[in-house]
């Protein structure tokens, strides 16, 4: 078992004014209490209405702090999802609880709507590819880029699985890792599961799945699962904002 404790509070994770990016051997990075090696590394992140202000602010200083870690060379994308999905130099507008549209290249407008609720939420007709961006080089310049957009990034409505992970899936290449966040339990978690699994296995590579449950083990039993099917490890950060690991985090 592993336990740490993730800052909360103005001083966030312990950053000083200055900037630099991670070093060391080899590319990869870390966030809450999961780590892996990969030179393409997406961080899937929720921002739902569900998620309180502690929530929120443990997810942006542990977030901050792994994007300040990425050692230099590193390609990284941050994916935030509540019932909508953007990337987060995306900028997005909500009209209401069931419309949201992402500003995509070149202006273009990309629409999610939900005709059922939380997890109702679609792109466009349903049959379209999900739109994706490049990725990022993690440089001090793009990094700060990130960092303030996880700062400013505000809590929205809906909480989906599938489609952030569907979404950084068909990014190009395809992630060596992905870091998974939620504090959300979602309808039919255990076919979105086999689902994504599904995914996972097709074209070249695949993905190690890092899952955390943010103090929400209802979600626990799947969450470990899509990590332990796809070659990651699953974390919970608890109610006081330590993180366990691995099968411990199942008995909390």
């Amino acid at each position: 078992m592993e336990n740490g404790l993730i800052g909360v509070g103005t001083d966030g994770a312990g950053f000083g004014s200055g900037f630099a990016v991670g070093g060391g051997a080899g590319l990869g990075g870390s966030f809450f209490g999961n780590k892996a090696d990969g030179k393409h590394i997406a961080f899937v992140v929720d921002v739902s209405a569900s998620m309180s202000n502690q929530q929120l602010q443990l997810m942006k200083d542990e977030l901050t702090r792994s994007l300040r870690g990425l050692p230099s060379g590193t390609s990284y994308q941050v994916i935030f999802f509540s019932g909508p999905v953007w990337f987060a130099e995306q900028e997005i507008a909500f009209e209401g609880r069931t419309r949201a549209i992402v500003k995509g290249p070149g202006g273009k407008k990309l629409v999610w709507e939900s005709q059922s609720g939380a997890s109702g939420f679609q792109f466009g007709n349903g049959r379209q590819a999900l739109p994706v961006q490049p990725w990022r080089l993690a440089k001090p310049g793009t990094l700060s880029q990130s960092i303030r957009s996880v700062e400013s990034v505000r809590r929205s409505f809906g909480t989906t699985w599938r489609q952030p992970l569907r979404m950084a899936l068909t990014m190009d290449p395809k992630p060596e890792v992905i870091y998974f966040m939620t504090d959300g339990v979602v309808n039919k978690a255990d076919e979105d599961v086999r689902e994504i699994t599904r995914l996972n296995r097709r074209g070249a590579g695949k993905a190690k799945i890092f899952t955390t449950a943010m103090m929400q083990p209802k979600a626990a039993k799947q969450l470990y699962e899509l990590a332990d099917n796809n070659g990651g490890s699953f974390s919970i950060v608890r109610a006081d904002g330590s993180v366990v690991t691995g099968k411990d985090a199942l008995r909390q």
